[in-house]
C-alpha cells in the first residue's frame, strides 16, 4: 500500500494490519483528545469530582467547583491517561518521530536518552541479576528521558513531563528500539525489578491488573471513524501507513554500543523521509 493509494480499499481487515502514521505530536494529541473514548474519561471524572465538590461545598463554601480544563488537565498526569494512549498506538494511530517539527534541544536530548535505553536494554539481558547494576543503569536512563521529555515542555508540545515521558517512549518505539507492550508497563510495574524478594510480594499482591494486548478501548467502529477525521482533517502530517505487528514485537537489540542511529553530524543533517509504508 502507498501513501497515493491510502483512501482506496482501505477495508476493515487492512485496518487491523496497518495503521495511519502521524509525524507531528501536538496533531496526535489532539485527535487523542477528540475522540469518544477520551471524552468518556473526562465526562465521568467531571461527574466524579461534581459529586465530591457538593460533600465539601458544605464546610468549604468558599471553594470554587473544578472545571473540566482542570480535571482534563490533572488526568493527563495519570497512568489511566497512559493506557488510552497506548490503546490509541498500539490499535488507532502510530505517531512517527519527525525530528524537523522539534527543537535542536529537544533532537538533542532524544538522541541521548536513545543511546542511554538501548544500552539500558542491552544490559537487562546480559545482566539480568545484577540488581544494583540495573538500578543504577534505570537511574540514568530515567534522568535522560526526563531531560528529553521536559524539551517537549518548553517547545509547548506537551503539557506536562508525564506526557512529555509517553511521547518520548513513543518515539523510541518508532525507532524501533523498544515495543509497545514494553512502553505502556505502569511506573510501579517498572520498578518491581528494583525492589527484594519481600518488598516484591507486597507489591505482586498489590499492584493493578495489567492490561493485555488486544485488550483495547477502542472498536472498530470508532477506530475507522477516527482514521477517517484524521486523513480528512490533518492531511499535512499523514505520512503513509505503518504495520501495527511491527511494534507489538520485541527490537533486537545486539549490543549496548550498537544504538542504530547515526553520529550526532550526519543526523542532523539527515532528511526526514516520508514513508509510505513502514
Amino acid at each position: 500500500m502507498t501513501e497515493n493509494a491510502d483512501r482506496q480499499g482501505f477495508e476493515s481487515s487492512e485496518r487491523k494490519e496497518f495503521l495511519p502514521i502521524c509525524d507531528d505530536a501536538r496533531i496526535y494529541l489532539e485527535v487523542l483528545r477528540g475522540t469518544p473514548q477520551y471524552q468518556a474519561v473526562i465526562d465521568r471524572r467531571v461527574s466524579e469530582a461534581m459529586a465530591k465538590y457538593e460533600e465539601v461545598k458544605a464546610v468549604w463554601p468558599d471553594l470554587d467547583p473544578p472545571t473540566r480544563e482542570e480535571i482534563r488537565a490533572s488526568f493527563e498526569e495519570l497512568e489511566e491517561f497512559k493506557q488510552l494512549f497506548w490503546d490509541f498506538e498500539q490499535d488507532v494511530l502510530h505517531l512517527a518521530y519527525n525530528r524537523e517539527k522539534y527543537s535542536a534541544q529537544f533532537n538533542k536530548a532524544f538522541r541521548d536518552y536513545t543511546i542511554k535505553a538501548v544500552d539500558s536494554l542491552f544490559e537487562s539481558e546480559v545482566r539480568a541479576n545484577d540488581a544494583d547494576q540495573m538500578r543504577e543503569k534505570d537511574l540514568v536512563r530515567s534522568r535522560f528521558h526526563n531531560a528529553a521529555a521536559d524539551a517537549l515542555v518548553e517547545g509547548k508540545v506537551v503539557p506536562n513531563q508525564y506526557v512529555g515521558r509517553i511521547i518520548v517512549r513513543a518515539f523510541l518505539v518508532d525507532e524501533k528500539k523498544d515495543h509497545i507492550p514494553s512502553a505502556r508497563l505502569s511506573d510501579r510495574q517498572r520498578v518491581a525489578r528494583n525492589l527484594d524478594r519481600r518488598t516484591l510480594m507486597k507489591y505482586w499482591s498489590n499492584s493493578e491488573t495489567v492490561r493485555r494486548l488486544g485488550n483495547t478501548q477502542f472498536t472498530p467502529e470508532n477506530i475507522g471513524a477516527i482514521q477517517e477525521s484524521f486523513l480528512d482533517r490533518y492531511s499535512g502530517c499523514f505520512v503513509g501507513y505503518a504495520k501495527r505487528d511491527t511494534y507489538l514485537e520485541r527490537p533486537f537489540i545486539p549490543n549496548s554500543r550498537d544504538t542504530g542511529l547515526p553520529s550526532q553530524g550526519d543526523q542532523e543533517n539527515q532528511d526526514f523521509k516520508r514513508r509510505p509504508i513502514r
